[in-house]
This record gives C-alpha cells, structure tokens and sequence, in this order.
C-alpha cells in the first residue's frame, strides 16, 4: 500500500492539498494471486475509495500492482488521510495467519 503523488515513482506524501489527486498503490509480492478489501479515511471517518463505494474489492496478480487515481477530500482543517488493505476478506481463519493481517498507507495530512 502506497500513496503517491505521481504514478510511477512511488514517494512519500506526508502533506497533499485538499481535492487534488493523488494515487494509491496496492502491490502483491506474494506467489499467488491475492484478493483485498480497501478502505480510504479521511480524519478517521471511512470515504468513498473506487467508483464512490465505501470498499473497494482489489485483485493483484502476483509481481504486479494496481493503481488507483484517488481526489483527496475537500477539508475545512487539518486531516489525517489513509488507506488500509484488507487481504483475503471473508476467509480468515486461525489456521492462516496471512487472513489476518491488515496493510496501512503512511499517514498523509490533507491540508485545506
């Protein structure tokens, strides 16, 4: 999980003004293909993530990313923004640890 400013190179965005685009980056380095459940929060209330749903349901072959082109939030003060992956949703078990496991972007502040 990342969020970028450009769509290629991935770097850092610890501040991104509001309603400007951004892009979030979800990658599988694993050896099969892997299924997630993505969310966006904007001041740690949940906003729309892909098409204006709450969740986004994300495939990822393995060695490949997806890219997303996300428009920040309008925000009226300082906000917290992150966006959290969910692998294998409705299939967690005690026996999978992976099924447990949750992906978190770096925090980036929206600023006004």
């Amino acid at each position: 999980m990342f969020i970028s400013k450009q769509k290629e190179e991935l770097s850092i965005l610890p501040i991104a003004k509001s309603g400007k685009n951004i892009f979030v980056s979800i990658g599988n380095i694993s050896k099969e293909k892997e299924t997630y459940n993505v969310i966006a929060l904007s001041n740690w209330k949940q906003v729309p993530f892909i098409n204006n749903e709450l969740v986004g349901n994300v495939s990822v072959d393995p060695g490949e990313r997806k890219i997303f082109k996300f428009k920040l939030p309008f925000v009226k003060e300082n906000s917290n923004f992150q966006v959290i992956a969910f692998p294998t949703p409705y299939k967690i078990s005690k026996d999978n640890f992976d099924s447990t496991l949750v992906y978190g972007s770096i925090r980036t502040m929206i600023k006004p």
